[in-house]
């Protein structure tokens, strides 16, 4: 990190905050260098200037921006993800060094302090690489949403001392086969067989757990544990991980209140295994009205 950024930081996590830190990640398409792009104007901001359907505020979801001790702060990590899906897709590594550096500094300045991490579509390619370059204990909590990464590299990823120490919370849907394909037959480099995150992580890990949320038997599950989530919103969705009205409560408790929400709590769910590529393209859709934020 430059001088003027780990300046900016230090003085974030002066306040009397308490809660835990939040990284959110972006995915394609956006970037801080492009204002018409940058995501700290739209998926980022407490108040998004923007109109468009998949902009929505993340912080302001989650609980942040009420000043109360217990909430924590959230840290926007932006990286440019624009140009072709291939050149975004190679962007992500240095990226990965960048938000590496980023959580080492945190783990510096606020040593007591939990690190959580938020990433949606390419932002999980950017997380897995990151923890590589982390030690034991670095990261808390980790949601992934439609992560576009194969599975094989996940795997490889959670191996490592990081990986290892900290929990997943994979959400996949059906709704997002068309781009899970894409990872697995144009953008990442070819590997015979591998699958991505849309299908789980194979074999199971204790510290991951996949949630399918277009899975009739996963809804009911939730909605008895507290989680009334709406039901898929069509057939291919590519941002219904977070659009979805009841996603936020579910993460927020995740992230904010692990010992209230434990991976084995969870566990009880999900459906044993994931359903099939396409089946979402023959099951009835329930039009539900979409998330919104704040207006500015």
């Amino acid at each position: 990190m430059c001088a003027t950024a780990c300046k900016s930081v230090e003085n974030m996590l002066k306040g009397p905050s308490t809660g835990p830190i939040t990284i959110m990640l972006h995915g394609f398409r956006y970037s801080p260098y492009e204002e018409k792009h940058d995501p700290h104007a739209q998926i980022f901001a407490l108040r998004p200037r923007h109109e468009k359907r998949t902009c929505i505020s993340w912080p302001h979801h989650l609980g942040f921006g009420r000043a109360t001790k217990e909430e924590g702060q959230c840290i926007a990590f932006g990286w440019h993800a624009r140009g072709t899906i291939w050149q975004a897709y190679k962007q992500a590594i240095p990226a990965a060094d960048t938000l590496a550096a980023v959580i080492t500094t945190l783990h510096h300045l606020a040593p007591n302090r939990k690190i959580n991490v938020m990433a949606h579509s390419l932002g999980a390619r950017v997380l897995l690489a990151a923890l590589a370059k982390l030690p034991e204990n670095a990261l808390n909590r980790i949601v992934l949403m439609a992560g576009a990464e194969l599975s094989s590299v996940a795997q490889i990823a959670m191996q490592t001392p990081a990986g290892k120490s900290c929990e997943v919370l994979n959400i996949t849907s059906r709704e997002n086969d068309f781009y899970d394909l894409l990872i697995e037959t144009a953008i990442a480099p070819h590997r015979p067989f591998s699958r991505s995150l849309g299908h789980g992580l194979s074999p199971a890990r204790a510290n991951w757990l996949d949630l399918q949320l277009d899975c009739a038997n996963t809804l009911a599950a939730l909605r008895r544990q507290g989680f009334p989530i709406a039901p898929p919103l069509r057939r291919i969705c590519h941002w219904s991980t977070y659009l979805r009205p009841g996603m936020f409560p579910l993460y927020r408790q995740f992230l904010h209140a692990p010992d209230s929400l434990s991976i084995s709590d969870l566990s009880a769910a999900c459906a044993r295994s994931q359903s099939r590529r396409w089946s979402r393209l023959f099951t009835r859709i329930t039009r539900t009205p979409l998330l919104s934020s704040p207006k500015r």
